[in-house]
């Protein structure tokens, strides 16, 4: 299957609202499924958490669990915004732990959680190694994919000098390769309901599209839809007064189901 076909939207019912930054650290959630969940848990931090203030500005008797093991530990960062110098792996490591484990630690097994996960390329190996079943719980999460097409060598060079740009850079098998997997097992169990190409870095061209190598997705647990969505189709990415780049120096990237 296509890319173009794995991050191709539903259409859920339910507002589409956005939280934090009008610029980069802000994100879409569909506000019916927002309300239904009680518990955010937030991976990657970069010392901007406008989206997660708010979220408990905007839901009562919410709380958010900020995780981050490569910024320092913030103390007392907002109320109901808890903050763990802590980071997302597959296994339990000195610097990082499970999701499943940050959620024993909370007494959160039972709560209807909300998942953001922005960590700099390592959602690849957080989601090719989860099962799936241990989400269960999340009813929506918002996930941004990092620079999909360069090999593993190549990203992190990428990723701190965004004026590097490549010649030719065409797809490179293995990153982009796990990346359609993973969005294939996620497709699974998860709708996609919108995206948002990040203006951050420049695009790729494939199949005659532009895609961008950055991009963000939420998704709606299937499990929390009692009916059968349709796709979208015919309709151009950002969306006015919705979306905003990520950068404003840098040219807007569109994308168009």
């Amino acid at each position: 299957m296509k890319l173009i076909d794995l991050i191709r939207p539903y259409d859920i019912k339910g507002p589409l609202k956005r939280f934090g930054n009008i610029q980069d650290g802000g994100y879409v959630l569909n506000y019916k499924f927002l309300k239904l969940t009680e518990r955010l848990y937030s991976y990657g931090f970069g010392n901007d958490f406008s989206f997660e203030k708010d979220i408990v500005n905007c839901i009562n008797n919410y709380h958010v669990y900020i995780y981050d093991h490569t910024v320092d530990n913030i103390k007392d960062i907002y109320p109901k915004i808890t903050f763990y110098k802590n980071g997302l792996s597959s296994s339990k490591t000195k610097n990082c732990d499970t999701f499943m484990n940050h959620i024993d630690q909370n007494n959160d097994n039972n709560k209807k959680i909300i998942l953001k996960i922005d960590i700099e390329s390592n959602e690849i190996d957080f989601f090719s190694k989860i099962n799936m079943k241990n989400l269960k719980n999340v009813v929506q999460m918002v996930v941004e994919f990092h620079m999909v097409y360069l090999d593993e060598n190549a990203i992190y060079l990428q990723s701190f000098n965004k004026d590097l740009i490549l010649e030719n850079i065409g797809v490179i098998g293995n990153l982009y390769k796990k990346t359609l997997d993973i969005l294939n097992k996620i497709n699974q169990h998860f709708y996609c309901i919108h995206i948002h190409p990040n203006n951050f870095s420049p695009t790729v061209d494939i199949e005659g599209v532009g895609y961008p190598m950055i991009f963000e997705c939420t998704f709606i647990n299937k499990e929390y839809v009692d009916y059968e969505p349709k796709l979208i189709y015919n309709k151009t990415y950002p969306i006015l007064n919705l979306d905003y780049e990520n950068s404003i120096s840098n040219k807007q990237i569109c994308v168009t189901f």
